[in-house]
This record gives C-alpha cells, sequence and structure tokens, in this order.
C-alpha cells in the first residue's frame, strides 16, 4: 500500500508541475502577443514623425512649406496605409531668416488593438485614433 500512495503523490506532484509549466508558456505567449501589438504601434509613430521631421527641415531651408511640399507630404502620410484624414497647417510664404515656422498635422490613423476576454481567448481589432504632429523650427535660408 505504501507504493502505491508514493506513486500517487509523485503523480499529482507531475501534474501540478505540469500545469505550472503550461500556465508560464501562456503568459510568455500573451506577454510577446502584447509586445508585437505595441511595437507595431508604436512604429507607426514614428514612420510619421520621421515624415513630419522631414518636411520640417525642407521648412527650415525653404522658409516655409510649398505647395508642391505640402501635396507630397499629403501623399508620403497616405501612403503608408494607415493614415488618413490629413490636415496641414504650415506657412505658405516664405519665412524671414531666424522668424519662428511652425508644422501642424492633424491625422486619423489606424492602431491594431488586442483585446482578450480571458486567458484563452483573445481577439485583434483595428482602430482609428486622432492624433497630431505639431513642431516648431527656425527659418535659415
Amino acid at each position: 500500500m505504501g507504493k502505491m500512495k508514493r506513486f500517487i503523490v509523485k503523480k499529482q506532484e507531475a501534474s501540478i508541475t505540469y500545469l505550472s509549466v503550461f500556465i508560464a508558456v501562456m503568459a510568455v505567449f500573451l506577454l510577446i502577443m502584447l509586445d508585437v501589438h505595441t511595437s507595431v504601434n508604436i512604429n507607426r509613430f514614428r514612420e510619421v514623425n520621421q515624415i513630419g521631421r522631414e518636411y520640417l527641415l525642407r521648412m527650415e531651408s525653404d522658409g516655409c512649406l510649398t505647395p508642391e511640399d505640402r501635396d507630397d507630404l499629403e501623399t508620403a502620410l497616405r501612403g503608408t496605409g494607415y493614415v488618413k484624414n490629413v490636415t496641414i497647417s504650415a506657412p505658405v510664404t516664405p519665412a524671414a531668416y531666424g522668424q519662428e515656422i511652425t508644422l501642424k498635422i492633424e491625422y486619423d490613423i489606424e492602431l491594431k488593438e488586442m483585446n482578450f476576454t480571458d486567458i484563452f481567448h483573445a481577439s485583434q481589432a483595428e482602430k482609428t485614433e486622432r492624433k497630431m504632429f505639431h513642431q516648431s523650427t527656425t527659418a535659415k535660408h
């Protein structure tokens, strides 16, 4: 009888160990999924900021945002595939050397969202948020 009892206790300990490992693996998987979605959204914001910064530097050297640059900026933002409803505000006539110039871009951006109903059920969704790029510099032309 003693051998049977030890066998049952060892079997229960093994079951608890496997269950603990399973729960740990599921937790790591969920964290990886959240990290992937967060990285995607961060990269989208970085790309929009990089595009905005590029055109702010052009404004710095030209003193304004030319109509051609305005069209190119809007095309570049829409070309990302996840930016819509772009509104651009910037000076259209050249500013004097040293004068402050501002580029303001308002846009809707599609972001990925992860929803968890419980540990075994997760769903992906896209949500749209209104964001703004607003930076200033001085004219250096």
